[in-house]
């Protein structure tokens, strides 16, 4: 059934780091420069290895100890390579520069506003002065916009963002040769990748800086001021041509109000403000100059100073939060290739049919195209990974009911449908079942692999994401690879059987070869019976061929003699032979090659239908018109390669039946793909098949690769 997968996964600071740099490696190093092909494939080996103990045949893969083994590895290996690419894996730690910003940053604000010059000359004080109102206002409107922040969040393109600008700064240092392409390229995408994956997280960082630097630059104004207070005599006062006394007033009442309302102190009054005036002939008081003093430090305290402060270690408490859950998006495509390796795929999936004649026929084709041995269990497909394809039977489709739990039993249901549209008209039914479907019309399983394969890529279509691309790849290949076994088997057992037919005809002596051809042969002479009987074993060979077929197809190998009897009664010399069939078979030409269309047998070439009528006792007559003709030998080794092929389509389409159900003939069309594909590569044939011996042992993987060829384009064009 469906395996329960979350594709984000939420991972400490320092793992998530070693993904993420792991991932612009690979990435970026296309070229394999820093690490090749085979070291990859075995730091996964070594990781799977130091993950679980040892390699797990089948059975969940512990994804993040997993990548976390893989990612060490890759990035070691990397460092063992020494400068510069060591300069690559040091990336895997963030480096004293953070420290350095976080800690050095705001002590050097707080210095420069110690140093800072001050806002007025030394022995006098503006307290309407710009930049010291600007400190509290700047830092009010701060708070504000932080306030709307907490309900407003902007959608910001932050990775595409830092990828246009770290490309742009890559480029740049490339151009001036101070990195090698590789190297700037996987520190570009790793700075992209890292921030699109820990935004929070430095917008956290960034806020924790900023804010102690404000705290900072407060608390060194304040410094500053005391520090001035000390050692020398302000003069405290304000001019304005704009503002009068009531003005003035107005404006210190609203800065100082938090010092009033939080501390037992009292602001300037009306006469105050008067009194402090600069005017000619104005008296500065020490007593004032002290109390604007204190309110003003206060002031800092309580609007900058302190908010920060607290601001920053909330910044700094959600970053340590943060720096525990950064999350890493294992769903996309690299994380899915690289999971695809050591993660199982399980899929189950149901079998139903309009008809019960088409829900037996899907159940046949499955049972025997699964794994040997594993038919009875349902596996139709397996990998070394533990992916499997399982299959059940799920009955007639109208006798399908909705799940009663959760999940389903399937995860795609294969619908064997003799009218599509039928099936599309019960679209409610389908939709209740709560499960994807995909219809297997009639006659699609009879295409050999590129039936088989159409249908995995309809059933990959309809899975969810989590099993398609390479994950599902391995599934297909592991059946590609269960149809490609059989067809190197059974390609081998045909060429066996021309090898040791090439080997019987070269038994038959000249003798005998002229004897047959005298005046009709004289019936019984030496030469006829000599050939009788080589086409007599012959005929064996091919029922023990055909035998050996059946049984790699994982059909009967008993119902060999019935087929080949069958075969045999199809292809009758005296069957007549419609205009249609001689059209289809002077197109295939081969061995009928200028030797008349009309003893052609229902698509059958001539040498194969002599021989097998020789081989009988009839027909001799014309058997003799046809051995006087030159080449007669070539054209029946053509002809034994035409009948070794047709047992083959024999074999594939008893194994596609189920039992009981009596095959039919095999179609003229099948029968003229056979002909043209021997035709097209007759010359190779014959050399192949020419240059044979008694003292081969084994036929030449020429001959098989040969028949390959042929077989698949006669058995999926037919």
């Amino acid at each position: 059934m469906r395996e329960a997968v979350s594709d984000d996964a939420t991972l400490d600071e320092a793992l998530a780091r070693r993904l993420v740099l792991m991932q612009a490696i690979e990435q970026a190093d296309t070229q394999d420069k820093l690490l090749s092909h085979a070291e990859r494939s075995a730091i996964d080996h070594e990781a799977l290895i130091a993950s679980h103990g040892q390699v797990p045949e089948a059975g969940p893969v512990d994804v993040i100890r997993f990548l976390d083994e893989r990612s060490r590895r890759m990035i070691d290996a990397v460092r063992r390579r020494g400068e510069p690419s060591a300069s690559v894996a040091a990336l895997d730690a963030p480096g004293a520069g953070r420290d350095l910003v976080r800690v050095g940053l705001p002590l050097a604000v707080l210095v420069l506003g110690v140093l800072a010059d001050r806002v007025s000359s030394a022995d006098r004080v503006n307290m309407l002065s710009p930049p010291l109102l600007a400190v509290v206002a700047w830092n009010l409107c701060m708070y504000l916009v932080l306030l709307v922040g907490t309900f407003w969040h902007p959608e910001w393109a932050w990775p595409q963002r830092a990828e246009a600008v770290y490309r742009g700064a890559a480029g740049f240092w490339r151009r001036r040769g101070r990195f090698g392409t590789v190297r700037a390229e996987v520190a570009t995408r790793f700075r992209s990748l890292w921030f699109g994956a820990t935004r929070g997280l430095q917008m956290q960082r960034g806020k924790e800086v900023l804010h102690t630097c404000a705290a900072a630059w407060g608390l060194g104004l304040a410094l500053s001021i005391a520090i001035g207070g000390l050692v020398q005599r302000y003069d405290v006062g304000w001019s304005s041509t704009l503002l009068d006394p009531v003005d003035v007033y107005r404006v210190l009442r609203f800065f100082f109000s938090p010092v009033v309302a939080l501390f037992p102190v009292q602001g300037f009054t009306l006469a105050d403000v008067e009194r402090m005036m600069f005017a000619p002939g104005r008296e500065a008081r020490q007593a004032d100059a002290r109390h604007w003093v204190f309110l003003y430090l206060e002031l800092l305290a309580v609007v900058v100073v302190l908010p920060r402060l607290v601001l920053a270690a909330w910044a700094h408490w959600r970053a340590r939060v943060g720096a525990r859950r950064v999350r890493v998006d294992l769903g996309s495509d690299y994380f899915a290739q690289v999971l695809a390796r050591v993660r199982p795929v399980r899929v189950t999936l149901g079998l139903a049919g309009q008809h019960e004649e088409d829900l037996q026929a899907l159940v046949h084709h499955f049972r025997m195209g699964g794994i040997e041995g594993s038919a009875s269990k349902g596996v139709w497909a397996s990998t070394a990974q533990g992916d499997e394809i399982r299959w059940e039977s799920a009955g007639l489709l109208d006798d399908l009911r909705p799940p009663e739990g959760a999940r389903a039993r399937f995860d795609v249901l294969l619908v064997a449908a003799r009218d599509t549209q039928a099936v599309k008209e019960r679209g409610p039914l389908l939709a209740a079942l709560r499960v994807p479907y995909v219809m297997v019309p009639d006659g699609a399983m009879r295409r050999g692999w590129r039936g088989e394969k159409q249908l995995l890529d309809d059933i990959e279509r309809v899975l969810p994401d989590y099993y398609r691309g390479a994950r599902f790849l391995r599934l297909k290949e592991a059946r590609e690879a269960i149809e490609a076994g059989r067809l190197t088997r059974a390609m081998r057992e045909l060429a066996r059987l021309l090898r040791n037919s090439a080997i019987e005809l070269r038994t038959i002596p000249e003798k005998g070869w002229r004897d047959w051809f005298g005046a009709m042969g004289g019936k019984g002479s030496e030469g006829e019976t000599a050939l009788q009987q080589a086409l007599s074993r012959l005929l064996v060979l091919q029922h023990d061929t055909l035998a050996s077929l059946l049984d790699i197809h994982g059909a009967d190998a008993a119902d060999a003699a019935h087929l080949q009897e069958q075969l045999r009664e199809e292809f009758r010399l005296d069957a007549p032979v419609s205009a249609k069939d001689a059209a289809i078979a002077a197109a295939g030409g081969g061995a009928a090659a200028g030797l008349g269309i009309d003893v052609m047998a229902g698509g059958m070439t001539l040498g194969a239908a002599a021989a097998l009528g020789a081989a009988l006792g009839g027909g001799t007559a014309f058997v003799h018109a046809i051995l006087r003709s030159r080449g007669a030998r070539d054209e029946l080794l053509v002809a034994l390669v035409e009948t070794a092929l047709l047992l083959y389509l024999v074999a594939v389409r008893r194994a596609a039946i189920p039992p009981g159900i009596a095959m039919p003939p095999i179609e003229p069309a099948s029968r003229a793909e056979v002909i043209a594909q021997v035709a097209g590569k007759r010359a190779q044939v014959l050399k192949l098949l020419g240059a044979m011996g008694g003292t081969d042992t084994a036929p030449p993987a020429a001959l098989e690769s040969l028949l390959k060829d042929m077989a698949v384009t006669a058995r999926e064009g037919g």
